[in-house]
């Protein structure tokens, strides 16, 4: 039985998708965002995760309560003191300019990794005993700050681990023992936030003054300080809320998150991402995140089942990670997921077919007719079917042409249109002369120039709609074709045909080049059973078989990906591309996303919203 889960991206609908599950009551759930997770039964040492880095590799590393972590987006690897990790866990990571990546530990230890080994730190003439707060490399300045030894500067590069010459900076020196975090900004000053308020370096005088914007609270203390990308400054407080400084206009705003819906004014961290939106964590009331206009919260009723943030990162991607006190890693992929099965709008939850229309309307092809579904039930559901339309209730391909009509191809019953202008089905009898005479429409494309393409039992029907000029192929480039698997009309105008046997022989593709008018065999694909097929925007053809995704440029196969390169299964039955490059793949598993730049896959599967485990 399947149901409909469509994917929206932040800015727009990317994929509506076809999934195969047994319908279960999702009341309430159709407005929750999902999250993937990451824990101890995925392979983390630890619950327990203090931070987060990305480094320049494409490495997630995990900063955790036992130690370290490594991500990959396929498997996880544990670090400890078995491999020369200093003791304690991790509570800081930074990469420096160099691509040596330091982690700071609980009790006062360093580790260094230069690429190929964990190398422990120690300093010249102290040794610390608080935890590594954090770590910030500022031109030839590398500095370290502690819970209770204040902040130790480091002349970079470092020449020898094992005896840093190092500068202690403690209250004497304008600062504090206890600092709990330090931030660069854009400007290469270094703030630190300490038991006494904020604290910046004086880099002419060598010492540390207190640092605070105009119209910032006194009443509450600052626990995190970030620097967004047009230089204003946000503060988050303990149990105060957040406070914007904006720089251009030299004024103070503040945001009661209790106000906003967030259960916690304690704000733990603070990051932008690449749409210049703010991620808020706090402890105890999970993520907030403003837009510029509006706060939206995120939480256990939203999908969000860690409530206590530590650390709030985005990815190469655009993916937000999250690091928390009781979950692990978690992962938002910036999209939300919502079920359709409701009765009210399908009439069958058998679906064979979505299309969006040019008013916003959303057809379902599917066993028992057609529905016409409007998202935010902005007007209603429309039912159409054999009985009250004299239409087939088995529908299988649903085509929106530039006109704005509706095309659909039956499993018994040939071609119909919908008429826009006239709101009604019309029957196409001489377009169904040329089809075979099962009347099952086995694949249906429109191409650049409105000519409509049918996959028959026997070939391909094609001919400009409106016009009288239909004919069906089934001989192309000097061979018998039969079933057809598979169409597709890529972004030049050419059409892909997947052929179950060609010459009676093995399945194959054939292109129609709509420039030379002709067919050609791919020789490069001969065996291959193209289920389904896209082409992305630098002219790869990806397509997908019951062995694995294989992608086809430069008239070759340059490579296939089965389950051992992360797909959830090798049975392809959907693809479709998203703006950012990436690649939806539907397996009989659940959803694959695959960005082919960074070779990066991942999974949408029922653990991070998605129901059911077929896609169709």
């Amino acid at each position: 039985m399947y149901t409909i889960n469509f994917i929206k991206s932040q800015t727009r609908l990317i994929v509506w998708l076809i999934l195969f599950l047994p319908v279960t009551n999702l009341a309430g759930q159709t407005q929750k965002y999902f999250f993937d997770n990451y824990s101890v039964k995925q392979g983390l040492s630890e619950q327990k995760v203090y931070t987060l880095l990305q480094d320049s590799k494409d490495y997630i590393w995990l900063g955790t309560a036992n130690g370290l972590s490594r991500f990959d987006g396929k498997k996880i690897e544990n670090f400890t003191s078995g491999d020369n990790l200093a003791a304690g866990g991790v509570k800081s990571i930074t990469e420096d300019s160099l691509g040596y990546i330091w982690f700071g530990h609980l009790n006062g230890g360093i580790t260094r990794y230069d690429g190929q080994k964990f190398e422990q730190v120690s300093f010249d003439s102290l040794k610390l005993t608080g935890d590594v707060t954090g770590i910030v490399q500022i031109k030839n300045q590398l500095w370290f700050t502690s819970s209770n030894e204040g902040a130790i500067q480091v002349d970079y590069p470092v020449r020898d681990l094992q005896h840093m010459k190092a500068k202690l900076f403690r209250g004497k020196e304008g600062l504090s023992d206890q600092v709990f975090g330090a931030t660069k900004l854009r400007d290469g000053s270094l703030i630190c936030v300490t038991a006494v308020g904020l604290k910046k370096y004086n880099n002419e005088e060598k010492k540390f003054e207190g640092f605070r914007m105009p119209h910032m609270t006194t009443y509450f203390s600052t626990s995190c300080l970030f620097e967004d990308s047009h230089k204003n400054l946000w503060f988050g407080t303990y149990n105060g809320g957040v406070y914007k400084y904006i720089m251009s206009e030299s004024r103070m705003e503040y945001y009661d998150l209790i106000r906003m819906c967030v259960a916690s004014n304690f704000v733990f961290c603070i990051n932008e991402d690449n749409q210049g939106r703010i991620w808020i964590g706090t402890w105890g009331g999970g993520i907030a995140l403003f837009d510029g206009d509006k706060f939206r919260k995120f939480n256990s009723g939203d999908g969000l089942i860690p409530t206590n943030i530590y650390k709030i990162i985005e990815d190469v991607e655009g993916n937000i990670l999250i690091a928390d006190r009781d979950n692990g890693l978690t992962i938002y992929k910036g999209d939300a997921s919502n079920t359709i099965i409701e009765k009210e709008i399908l009439p069958n939850p058998n679906v064979n077919a979505i299309c969006e229309d040019l008013t916003g309307g959303v057809w379902f092809g599917t066993n028992s007719g057609i529905s016409r579904y409007y998202p935010g039930g902005e007007k209603k559901t429309l039912f159409f079917n054999k009985i009250n339309n004299a239409i087939s209730d088995d529908i299988r391909f649903i085509k929106l042409d530039k006109e704005g009509n509706i095309w659909i191809g039956s499993n018994d019953g040939g071609v119909i249109m919908y008429n826009v202008k006239t709101s009604r089905f019309e029957a196409q009898p001489y377009i169904n002369s040329t089809i075979y005479k099962d009347g099952k429409v086995r694949g249906m494309e429109i191409d650049k120039n409105n000519n409509l393409w049918i996959g028959t039992s026997d070939g391909v029907a094609e001919g400009t709609i409106n016009g009288q000029n239909f004919k069906r192929y089934n001989s192309m480039d000097s061979v018998i074709i039969a079933e057809i698997s598979a169409l597709y009309c890529d972004p030049e105008g050419d059409m892909w045909i997947g052929i179950e046997k060609i010459g009676g022989k093995l399945p194959g593709v054939i292109k129609f080049n709509s420039v030379a008018k002709d067919f050609k065999r791919i020789p490069a694909l001969s065996g291959i059973l193209a289920k389904t097929l896209v082409m992305d925007k630098k002219g790869i053809l990806w397509i997908g078989t019951s062995e694995g995704l294989k992608a086809f440029g430069n008239d070759s196969v340059i490579f296939t990906i089965t389950q051992k390169d992360g797909l959830l299964s090798n049975n392809i039955n959907l693809l479709s591309t998203g703006d950012d490059g990436s690649i939806y793949i539907g397996t009989n598993n659940g959803l694959n996303r695959y960005f082919p730049e960074t070779k990066r896959m991942f999974s949408y599967t029922e653990r991070n919203g998605f129901t059911g485990i077929e896609t169709k």
